[in-house]
């Protein structure tokens, strides 16, 4: 079994962004938070992220859970929500993709 068999890519979505993360199974949401706030170049911290399995915002993936924990697989849609300058959490909103002309 080669490093990458377990090696999946997640999709995390805000707004009009999409951060691919390449993560395995056994990783942790924290770790998929961190790497987000590494791809901003660390202008928002991971203690600012809040992740979601969908956009009801009805279960937040918490730090400690692991991608098997919720059954993810490759691609999947992680839909993220970053904490205001106010100390506030945005709404989750996903620009919807235009279609190709």
């Amino acid at each position: 079994m080669s490093k990458t068999d377990n090696q999946i890519h997640v999709r995390c979505k805000r707004r009009n962004q999409t951060f691919f993360i390449i993560c395995k199974k056994l990783d942790s949401f924290k770790y998929v938070k961190e790497q987000v706030s590494s791809s901003v170049g660390g202008d928002i911290s991971a203690a600012d992220v809040k992740l979601y399995n969908n956009l009801n915002a009805d279960v937040e993936l918490l730090d400690d859970a692991t991608i098997a924990d919720r059954e993810m697989d490759n691609d999947d849609v992680l839909y993220m929500v970053f904490k205001t300058s106010q100390g506030d959490w945005e709404d989750i909103r996903v620009k919807p993709l235009e279609p190709l002309v």
